[in-house]
């Protein structure tokens, strides 16, 4: 089960660059199980997408590299015992160790009203080299697991704070 939110963020960077089967959900806010998010018109947005509870893309831009850079929900319990620095200290670890990622950097958060933590990495898969933000709260035992994926370069600069602003509608309902 430690597993399950690194392995859904690998699999989802590599879904990610096929965008067939999501909706359009206009602009209208997005309810999961405890929490919603304002997508803005136009993402391309599916539920379910293998263990995530929710996918958003940013619909290509014509930049012709086959990847839509999103935003994506996973819902994890933490193991029992585990507190949520020792969960931060765990996804961190496995980023490096399972994904061969390297951590540039990392800062407290806020998300929903509730501390968090941010942690910068760079990674590559599939040929792409990715640099992305993964965003961490905890609520009542779950982790709230945000993961904004981009390609290095100018996909980040372009869009990193377009998918900062739709992660910081998060809340909790």
């Amino acid at each position: 089960m430690r597993n399950l939110g690194l392995c859904t963020v690998a699999v989802l960077l590599v879904l990610a660059c096929e965008q067939e089967g999501k909706k359009d959900i206009r602009g209208r806010p997005f309810a999961g199980p405890g929490y919603a998010l304002d997508i803005p018109a136009g993402w391309l947005v599916q539920r379910g997408l293998m263990n995530s509870d929710m996918s958003a893309a940013i619909p290509d831009s014509g930049s012709g590299d086959g990847f839509a850079e999103n935003l994506n929900v996973v819902l994890e319990n933490l193991p029992s015992g585990t507190t949520f620095p020792e969960y931060i200290e765990f996804t961190r670890t496995s980023l490096v160790a399972g994904l061969s990622a390297q951590v540039i950097s990392e800062e407290n958060v806020t998300l929903g009203g509730i501390p968090g933590r941010r942690i910068r990495y760079e990674m590559s898969m599939g040929g792409l080299r990715f640099d992305n933000d993964v965003l961490i709260v905890e609520r009542g035992g779950g982790a709230f697991i945000l993961t904004l994926s981009m390609l290095k370069g100018a996909s980040r600069e372009r869009y990193h704070a377009e998918l900062d602003a739709v992660a910081k509608t998060f809340r909790f309902e």
